[in-house]
């Protein structure tokens, strides 16, 4: 079932972000839903993990490998968020890969399921685990990986290790692409990041804006 959103909410939304839910869980003692001008923002007190269709993040991303966006069939998101990602592809570029999306947390989950209307092709399917656990124990594979793995804006250490991103690179299929968004909390984080990359992958390009640095990694 969709979430209800009082009229009066959405109209002020359209003025001024507006808090339409709030959770705790164990693993983020204070979540946030908001809506503005017509989006939803999932946000901690710290940061934002998804804006709608909207997010700048992966609108960047997209936009640059977007020749190759036709071809993505299966889609893994590792860190969903409400699904800003897959929400992107959906609306700009009319992609409906099958998609799988891992996430840690089931109360993001649960606001993901019911207020981003993804799986109108029913191909979608959310998964509650650790994605460090996860790209070791799936056996599928994807044309498309993105990663957005935050606790607030730091990128935890397991995420950062070349086993992880070595297992990352044996889900993609031939001509696969593992796309990256981090903030690095230093300029020597990202240099150590994008040498441990090379060793991994065959091309790397990236792309800075604002904190953030995109990573968009071929097999």
């Amino acid at each position: 079932m969709l979430m209800h959103i009082p009229i009066w909410k959405k109209l002020l939304s359209w003025l001024v972000p507006v808090t339409i839910a709030r959770k705790s869980s164990g693993k983020h003692p204070a979540l946030f839903l908001k809506q503005y001008q017509g989006h939803l923002i999932l946000a901690t007190p710290t940061a934002y993990y998804s804006y709608g269709n909207v997010y700048l993040p992966y609108r960047k991303i997209f936009k640059f490998i977007e020749n190759d966006i036709p071809r993505v069939q299966d889609f893994l998101m590792l860190g969903t968020g409400l699904g800003s990602a897959l929400k992107i592809l959906q609306t700009r570029y009319q992609c409906f890969p099958n998609a799988d999306l891992v996430e840690w947390d089931e109360e993001i989950i649960a606001w993901s399921m019911r207020t981003m209307s993804l799986n109108t092709r029913n191909n979608v399917t959310w998964i509650k685990d650790d994605a460090a656990n996860f790209v070791q124990q799936t056996t599928h594979t994807y044309d498309l990986i993105a990663l957005d793995l935050f606790r607030d804006t730091a990128i935890p250490e397991h995420f950062k290790s070349k086993p992880f991103y070595t297992a990352c690179k044996n889900l993609l299929k031939e001509n696969g692409i593992l796309c990256i968004n981090i903030i690095p909390a230093y300029k020597q984080e990202e240099n150590d990041i994008q040498e441990m990359l090379h060793y991994t992958f065959s091309s790397i390009n990236s792309l800075h804006f604002a904190k953030n640095v995109f990573l968009i990694c071929r097999k």
